[in-house]
């Protein structure tokens, strides 16, 4: 859970507009909100993974993020995507991450939203299809306005976390 105060994306777009990061690109508030929601949840899915799990991820293993009016889902290589490292990192700052959301959004055209809506079409069913949300002890993200599972299935560890884990 977050509290982002009516001050905060203001604070956080001129941190990121004034970083090095920015390259002169016009950065919008929802993908600094966006980056920031991204890089904080699999910082904590990574934390419990590997201190209460004890898993482990390789330097090159990425974290993919899907967005709400994002048809791109099906052509996973123009999804944003960040290794897992960088994206933990206390090094990668949000304007680095914005950055990133904001340099794919392009590649989102009306031609690859038609081919993505004409392939859920054509198939018999959906069991072969996936998205990113599909638990949280995996690495990759969705952002939508949409619950796509019941708030009290989500436990994040309770030795991490008040509430025994639960929102």
């Amino acid at each position: 859970m977050f509290l982002i105060t009516r001050e905060k994306p203001e604070k956080m777009k001129q941190e990121v507009v004034s970083g090095p990061e920015a390259k002169g690109a016009i950065i919008l508030t929802s993908d600094i909100v966006k980056a920031f929601l991204w890089r904080a949840a699999i910082r904590v899915r990574r934390i419990v993974a590997t201190e209460i799990r004890k898993q482990t991820f390789k330097p090159d293993e990425v974290s993919i993020l899907e967005l709400p009016t994002d048809g791109r889902p099906y052509f996973s290589q123009l999804l944003p995507r960040h290794t897992l490292v960088t994206l933990c990192s206390d090094n990668t700052t949000i304007g680095c991450v914005a950055y990133l959301l904001r340099e794919s959004a392009p590649r989102l055209t009306p031609s690859v939203v038609h081919d993505a809506l004409s392939i859920l079409q054509s198939l018999p069913n959906h069991e072969r299809t996936s998205t990113a949300n599909m638990g949280l002890e995996q690495m990759h993200a969705m952002i939508s306005n949409m619950m796509l599972s019941p708030s009290n299935e989500a436990c994040f560890g309770e030795s991490l976390f008040a509430n025994g884990g639960c929102p």
